[in-house]
């Protein structure tokens, strides 16, 4: 993802560098800026899901660990 904006970065230096204004530049670079900054929200997304799933069931396993062996003696 760094890659990527970086990229883009150098991309739009390069391109007020040499002038040129060509709406078909900007328009794909203001895509793959937008793809990148949707990839790094989706990831980010995963991650929080995956740590609140995780949470929970150790959570919910505690929990019933706590019931079994409370039940048990």
């Amino acid at each position: 993802m760094i890659i990527v904006v970086g990229v883009v970065q150098k991309a739009r230096c390069e391109e007020i560098v040499e002038g040129d204004r060509s709406p078909w530049n900007t328009r794909n670079l203001n895509k793959v800026f937008i793809i990148s900054k949707w990839i790094l929200i989706m990831l980010i997304v995963k991650i929080s899901i995956i740590v609140v799933v995780e949470f929970l069931s150790l959570s919910f396993h505690e929990f019933f660990l706590h019931q079994f062996y409370t039940h048990s003696i």
